[in-house]
């Protein structure tokens, strides 16, 4: 019996997947086929490793956004589809897809300079002008930098965001991003002095810290920098121990008591975030803490986010050390943390 149309697991499916809303992105081409990708999982695991979003590859939907892939099985030979970090993404016009510039290799340009010259010099020994050489830079590569927005008036509220200067969106899209990571519709951005920001490259090429407000507010003074954690931190962050020897090393810490403020950062790999439920117990002289929830999803540890908590440890004496781990109990569970202070 012949196959029916779409469904031979032996042929590849040759698809393009945009990013969510992003018209700058040119799409990356695939060929997918169920030897390849045994599972949904694993197609989402590879487009992590190929396209880049704040908080990973985690959903499909075709280019409208209103109907979403589930399986391997549900994607079309020679169509075009939209990965996104969240379940209703936004909406995406393939006809305003920016094709993609190319750029010539060293070799090319200087072969291509080579017989520029060569050109030029039959010119000029046959009486005619020559042309005047043209020079075709690389484009630049730099590494992400680290964006903090806090909300207008409440510093408390903030979510770190990592902005790629070489495959970053338009300035209305990092407004989407941050309204989605705040939960308030994000219209105008500040620096945290007051004045109104307006472009992507003015915060590319600005500081780290910025104030996220709506349409009808005005900007809101308040302690932005103190509470940025971005800020240089004073010579008091404790180290996080790996000694798993249930012998207190040298002591580290003279308080013994009371509340600590946690400092969770997450790497900042696109697929390093989690939505697991993440604990913490501190070690002391004493004794040790019960495990401490910290967070569960909601925002939380996503890559290149940077957390803080306040916790109570109780008496359990001089800290020499703590561990941080999840329940392992979620789709997206899996975590890669870069650091941990406990101050």
């Amino acid at each position: 019996m012949a196959e029916p149309p779409g469904k031979n697991p032996k042929k590849a499916k040759k698809v393009i997947f945009y990013k969510s809303g992003d018209t700058n992105f040119s799409g990356l081409h695939m060929a997918v086929t169920q030897r390849n990708y045994r599972s949904f999982e694993s197609l989402l695991d590879d487009l992590n490793q190929k396209v880049w979003l704040p908080s990973g590859v985690r959903n499909i939907h075709t280019p409208g956004g209103k109907h979403g892939v589930a399986s391997v099985d549900d994607l079309e030979d020679g169509k075009s589809y939209m990965v996104s970090s969240t379940k209703k993404p936004k909406r995406l016009d393939l006809g305003k897809i920016k094709k993609p510039k190319v750029w010539r290799n060293a070799a090319a340009r200087a072969l291509s300079a080579n017989d520029s010259k060569k050109k030029a010099s039959d010119e000029v020994q046959n009486g005619k002008p020559g042309p005047r050489a043209h020079s075709f830079p690389l484009p630049t590569l730099r590494t992400p930098k680290r964006v903090v927005f806090m909300k207008n008036g409440d510093p408390q509220t903030k979510h770190m965001i990592l902005l790629n200067r070489r495959t970053a969106q338009d300035f209305e899209d990092v407004l989407f991003d941050i309204s989605a990571a705040l939960k308030m519709k994000v219209k105008k951005l500040y620096s945290p002095e007051g004045f109104k920001i307006e472009s992507l490259s003015a915060i590319l090429n600005g500081p780290d810290l910025y104030v996220a407000a709506s349409a009808a507010e005005g900007f809101k003074r308040s302690n932005y920098i103190e509470n940025s954690p971005l800020k240089n931190k004073p010579n008091k962050l404790r180290r996080k121990s790996h000694d798993d020897s249930d012998q207190p090393p040298n002591k580290v810490q003279r308080k013994t008591r009371g509340k600590w403020r946690v400092i969770v950062t997450t790497n900042d790999n696109p697929a390093a975030g989690t939505d697991a439920m993440v604990f913490l117990s501190v070690y002391g002289q004493k004794g040790k803490t019960d495990d401490l929830v910290l967070g569960c999803g909601d925002g939380h540890f996503e890559a290149g986010e940077e957390d803080e908590f306040n916790i109570q440890v109780g008496n359990i004496g001089e800290i020499y050390k703590i561990r941080i781990g999840h329940d392992d109990n979620t789709e997206y569970a899996g975590w890669l943390c870069d650091k941990v202070y406990i101050i």
